[in-house]
This record gives structure tokens, sequence and C-alpha cells, in this order.
């Protein structure tokens, strides 16, 4: 009987521990580099206007994000992300079609184009049904 629990418990751990790494590579439409911590340097300096310099920032907190109404100034714009939450969470748009996931405490910057729209909803794919979208905004000029 001892036996049968031991095996049922590292059986569990195994599935627990297959679902928790998706394996899946960023979408070659959100260009994307990740960092456990929330502050980077960088010795380029991004071309006035670009989509780096504009950078809207977004971060994905215990079921919900904040902001959850962002603007960006450009259809080409660069998202700031960071789960500042205690759980795994998505930021999954739609169209244009990006799902970048963020452990706890994890940092990314993604390339979005709203090309043709004026506004995207995003989403947490773990948390919508409890609320966890948002919208971004194209600014008018």
């Amino acid at each position: 009987m001892r036996m049968r629990i031991v095996a049922l418990v590292v059986a569990a751990a195994g599935m627990v521990a297959a679902g928790c790494d998706s394996g899946d590579d960023p979408p070659p439409s959100a260009s994307s580099s990740s960092s456990s911590s929330s502050s980077s340097s960088s010795s380029t300096t991004a071309p006035q206007g670009s989509p780096q310099e504009t950078a809207t920032s977004i971060a994905l907190k215990d079921f919900q994000f904040d902001p959850a109404q962002a603007s960006a100034p450009q259809a080409a714009v660069a998202l700031n992300l960071t789960n500042s939450g205690r759980v795994a969470h998505t930021f999954t748009m739609d169209n244009p079609k990006v799902d970048q996931e963020l452990a706890p405490g994890a940092s990314t910057q993604i390339l979005v184009s709203l090309a043709g729209q004026t506004e995207a909803v995003y989403y947490c794919r773990f948390h919508r049904a409890m609320g966890m979208q948002g919208t971004l905004t194209l600014r008018s000029p």
C-alpha cells in the first residue's frame, strides 16, 4: 500500500512539472527578450520616435493588468511587461497574434503592430475567465 501511494505521488508530481513547461517558443509576430528581474541596461539608444523609445508599460498582477486600459502613440509599439504577481500569467492578443508567458517576477519587452487597427484586446489565457483582460488603444496624433 505504501509503495502505491509513493508511486501516485511521484506520478502526480511528474504531471504537474510537465504542465508547467509549455516548451513553446514566442510566436514570430512578437519579438521578445526575457529577464527574471525588472531592471536592465542597454548601451544602445533607440532612434527618436521608435517603438522602444515610446514603450508602454503593463504590469501583470494577481488576476489583473495595470493598466487595464493602455494606450500607444503609434501603430508599432514596444510593450514592457512585468509579472509582479505570485503566479504565472500570459499576455495574449488575438489580433495581432501575441502570446507571451511570464513567470512570477519575470519581465520582457515585446514589439507589436496595431497597423490597420485603433485598438486591440489583451488578456491572460490562464485567468481571462476571472476578468484578467484589457485594451490597448492607438492614440490619435
